[in-house]
């Protein structure tokens, strides 16, 4: 509803006072300023100041304040016994609620008279205009989905380096709260998708020199959501641009872009707000952060993370968040390696038998390869490992691209450490094999099998270990860890 009502009881009357966003407000105010521009109220006359406030509030907005406008209706006594009834009857019903409070408010909420409007300065934290620049260093997409004025949220942008003065800005926005029907809202998109062409098309011809950013408000979020097709292109013109700024969305509006943004293209996204009207983009999104702050808990309650400022998200991301997909994608990959190299001895030694079952290893000691000799390793790397000094992550943040080009982990790291595995193995089993076949003893007496077992068994723990130690040393910090783990251990 992008507006809120508060009701005050006067006498046998009441005054309804309504806040809300300028352009949904002036719908509801008195269409002919002149006609019952000044009402008594309480004996003290309330003149109608549409025209000024209208104007302050661009002035307003134009200088980076976040506006609300504030009405008021005088109810009389007949009108406030309606207004009252209707609105108990819409809040003790079982179905149908949210569209019997709209009926409500669409009947009692017009006719305003406008009061004036706050203009309130909403100072930009510490460190975002830093942080989104190393964001967008590092090829992480930023976009801005917020309720405010299109001009507010432009000075915003602006001000963080979100839209670069010199950038290309792309306008999409329909400047109007206007309900259209299919027909119309197509001719819409189909404007818009002309107009973005032309933008884009001189963004090629500079050769990308500049940035490419898109500005699209509630209204043509509106006209793009009304068919498959719409939003079809709302997402490929969205996908094709550096940055994007929507203003005047309503949370559903905000929704449906993460939501969009997941079904185009199979992006990962990351969604951070601090207030309520944050809670449904926070619930769509892959990875939902909410900002502790002084809009409430409820953004924080409906996010997987909590951050105590904007800043924070740049060492979430790029340093905390880098670290983890390298610790986790060696863990994977090496699990999978130790647990193969211990396995494919055992099945040499089956095909070596005629597969009569029994076992290379004895069943103690095959125990206690995962949990004794094994595992503290990869676990001190998989809590410590630190493959760039964290300086050098935040300098450059260009090696994020570690996890957006599943560089540490993919089918091909995936497939080598499998044949390391049965490199391994070959060269752990094929010597003792063989010396099974001679005698060891001075009675001639041949290998037996048990001792071999537990011979191929210490050779892959070691092995196994030595293999994570080499690894380890390729990786700039890691190598300190990996000893600790691996001694310790043994």
């Amino acid at each position: 509803m992008k507006r809120d009502v508060a009701y005050i009881p006067d006498g046998r009357g009441s005054m309804l006072l309504v806040k809300g966003a300028d352009d949904v407000m002036a719908e509801l105010c008195q269409r002919d300023v002149g006609e019952a521009s000044t009402i008594d109220l309480c004996g003290v006359p309330v003149r109608d100041v549409r025209e000024e406030t209208v104007f302050d509030i661009n002035e307003f907005a134009s200088a980076g304040l976040r506006t609300l406008m504030l009405a008021m209706r005088y109810l009389d006594e007949v009108e406030t016994s309606e207004y009252l009834g209707a609105l108990n009857e819409a809040r003790h019903s079982i179905t149908n609620r949210a569209d019997r409070f709209a009926r409500v408010a669409e009947k009692f909420e017009t006719g305003l008279i406008v009061l004036g409007a706050t203009a309130v300065e909403d100072k930009i934290q510490y460190g975002v205009e830093s942080t989104v620049f190393r964001l967008l260093n590092a090829g992480v997409k930023v976009w801005m989905l917020t309720g405010d004025r299109f001009e507010t949220s432009l000075n915003i942008a602006r001000a963080v380096e979100l839209l670069p003065r010199d950038g290309i800005v792309s306008d999409l926005c329909l400047h109007a709260e206007t309900k259209f029907n299919k027909g119309e809202a197509d001719a819409f998109v189909l404007e818009k998708r002309k107009t973005f062409d032309e933008d884009y098309l001189q963004w090629m011809a500079n050769g990308k020199m500049n940035s490419l950013c898109v500005v699209l408000d509630g209204s043509a979020i509106s006209c793009f959501a009304s068919s498959r097709d719409n939003l079809k292109i709302l997402a490929n013109v969205l996908m094709s641009t550096v940055s994007v700024v929507a203003c005047r969305c309503s949370p559903s509006q905000k929704a449906l872009i993460v939501q969009l943004l997941k079904k185009a293209d199979d992006r990962i996204t990351l969604a951070i707000g601090d207030g309520a009207n944050d809670v449904p983009m926070l619930e769509v999104a892959n990875i939902g952060i909410g900002i502790i702050g002084s809009e409430g808990m409820q953004a924080v309650r409906a996010s997987d993370y909590a951050i105590a400022t904007f800043s924070h998200l740049g060492q979430l991301m790029l340093i905390h968040g880098r670290d983890c997909y390298n610790r986790i994608s060696l863990v994977i990959l090496y699990s999978f390696f130790k647990n193969i190299f211990l396995v494919l001895p055992n099945v040499f030694f089956a095909l070596s038998n005629a597969f009569t079952g029994t076992s290379l290893y004895d069943s103690w000691i095959l125990m206690s390869y995962n949990v004794f000799w094994t595992s503290l390793p990869i676990i001190v790397i998989g809590a410590m490992d630190i493959t760039l000094p964290r300086w050098v992550v935040a300098r450059y943040p260009i090696v994020y691209v570690e996890g957006r080009e599943s560089i540490s982990f993919n089918a091909r790291k995936f497939i080598a450490w499998i044949l390391r595995a049965i490199v391994c193995a070959v060269v752990v089993y094929a010597p003792v094999a063989v010396g099974m076949s001679y005698p060891s003893g001075s009675g001639g007496e041949v290998m037996g099998y048990a001792y071999m077992g537990n011979l191929v068994y210490y050779s892959v723990v070691v092995v196994a270990n030595f293999i994570l130690e080499q690894v380890m040393w390729r990786r700039c910090y890691g190598k300190g860890q990996s000893s600790v783990g691996c001694y310790s251990s043994l």
